[in-house]
């Protein structure tokens, strides 16, 4: 078994060890055998070794994940307590045995059996699991369903096993080189059907166009595909019940859902507004094969959000009064949507004017503030209220205040267009979990969802009066 790892350079060897080596005759070897990047001379042997690799990966039946080679596995499985053992042993022949001298009257260091005994000592008190696990920490494994990824170091769900344009070769080819992807590595095909006939392909992430939504997801599907749908996930709720929302994913959501909302009593009153002129839903010319406009470009967000407060219950009543422009689609719109309970929900999203996209929600003892960015958020203000019951002049007690973070990681590779997008790989890990755990269906955004968010933005739409070839109303 060979193994090639890159990236790393650690000086974890230095010491006892290469002197050793040295003091017997031998070649002092290179610091982390495993890890060191190789020098300019070796540049052909590494060639022809990396193409050894890949015939072995395609001969063979285990498989070489890529993206998970930048540490010392070697060191960090069994180097370590492999010399740690080798220690061990020379400090109890130094504390336990009489050392011979030599004529200069210095004692003389352990035999070359000794040493070589420690070390086959060394190697044989090593569990087996742990020597697995080196390999697996490199990605070298027989088991690629997943099951095993929690052991394999740095590995990267994210990065895909193949491109597809829905007609061009070389546009799939030149979007591997924009986000630095191999195309080595990385499959590339000219139609969608060429990726989704892929049977090494599990899931695929669909982007599109919002009106080609339904005739891709459902293509997929029928070719047995795992499918991440982009927002919205169809035209309308027809659509939907025929055939994704990464807000639900983002690791503080997911926090404000299971363990702030729930402390702070009933929840009373939503408000969000969302504004930012985008010339692309601007620019367009009119209504012409479905999904455009600003509801469901960029307004979706605020009602798929609004539902995941409320639990995913069905509105009473939904009040809209917008704006349209002259070519029917949608510009802004105030929707007020009343629950049961007398909860209620106030929304303004707007193409037209710019806002800090800011979220609150009311409940009986405080209250939840994210100040921007609400559908990609980093940084939430709960704040709660004294209770009434104890301290009578409310009004003039500061309720507590707690900010809770959730940072992005930082991706400076590319020049996103649009804020944050980096956190499109949570909905991609959860995608990777749910197919881990043999589940069919999210339970973050769960059909029933996408059903009910899809009936309410159609009734939105109605009220203001645009209306998709696509629909019925």
């Amino acid at each position: 078994m060979f193994l090639y790892v890159c990236h790393c350079v650690s000086n974890a060897s230095s010491g006892w060890l290469e002197k050793f080596l040295i003091r017997h005759n031998l070649r002092a070897r290179r610091h982390t055998t495993v890890c060191q990047k190789e020098p300019s001379c070796y540049v052909d042997v590494l060639v022809k070794f990396v193409l050894y690799i890949r015939r072995m990966r395609k001969e063979n039946n285990y498989n070489y994940i890529y993206g998970s080679d930048e540490t010392s596995p070697a060191d960090l499985s069994w180097n370590c307590p492999f010399k740690a053992q080798i220690r061990k042993f020379y400090d109890d022949w130094l504390l336990h045995n009489e050392r011979e001298l030599t004529p200069a009257g210095n004692p003389r260091p352990p035999s070359m059996m000794t040493y070589l005994s420690w070390v086959a000592d060394a190697w044989d008190s090593l569990p087996e699991e742990d020597i697995k696990k080196s390999f697996k920490h490199c990605g070298i494994t027989n088991d690629i369903n997943g099951l095993e990824d929690d052991q394999i170091h740095c590995f990267k769900t994210q990065i895909p096993s193949a491109v597809a344009s829905s007609n061009s070769f070389e546009r799939a080819q030149k979007f591997c080189e924009d986000n630095l992807l191999d195309t080595n590595e990385v499959d590339c095909y000219g139609t969608y059907n060429e990726l989704f006939n892929d049977e090494f392909i599990d899931v695929v992430y669909i982007a599109n166009l919002n009106h080609q939504h339904k005739e891709t997801v459902l293509a997929a599907l029928n070719s047995n595909k795992n499918v991440l749908c982009e927002k919205p996930l169809a035209v309308n709720k027809l659509e939907v019940e025929q055939m994704g929302y990464w807000t639900r994913c983002f690791p503080l959501w997911s926090d404000i859902m299971s363990n702030r909302l729930n402390s702070l009593g009933n929840t009373k009153l939503f408000s969000v507004e969302f504004g930012c002129p985008i010339s692309r839903v601007n620019a367009m010319s009119g209504i012409k094969d479905g999904g455009e406009g600003y509801l469901l470009a960029s307004g979706c967000y605020c009602l798929m959000i609004a539902q995941l407060v409320f639990k995913s219950e069905k509105p009473l009543e939904i009040i809209v009064n917008g704006k349209l422009r002259e070519n029917g689609l949608d510009c802004w719109a105030n929707i007020l949507i009343k629950y049961s309970d007398n909860k209620l929900a106030r929304i303004f999203y707007s193409g037209e004017h710019r806002g800090d996209g800011g979220l609150s929600i009311y409940c009986e003892e405080g209250n939840i503030r994210i100040p921007e960015f609400f559908w990609c958020p980093e940084e939430a203000i709960i704040r709660r209220y004294p209770d009434p019951e104890t301290l009578p002049h409310v009004l003039s007690v500061k309720p507590t205040t707690e900010k809770i973070n959730n940072y992005l990681p930082e991706f400076n590779l590319f020049n996103y267009y649009y804020p944050k997008t980096a956190g499109l790989f949570y909905q991609i890990d959860h995608v990777s979990n749910c197919l881990r755990e043999g589940k069919k269906e999210s339970d973050l955004m769960t059909l029933n969802d996408s059903i009910l968010l899809a009936e309410t933005l159609d009734e939105i739409r109605k009220q203001l009066g645009v209306k998709y070839p696509q629909d019925d109303f």
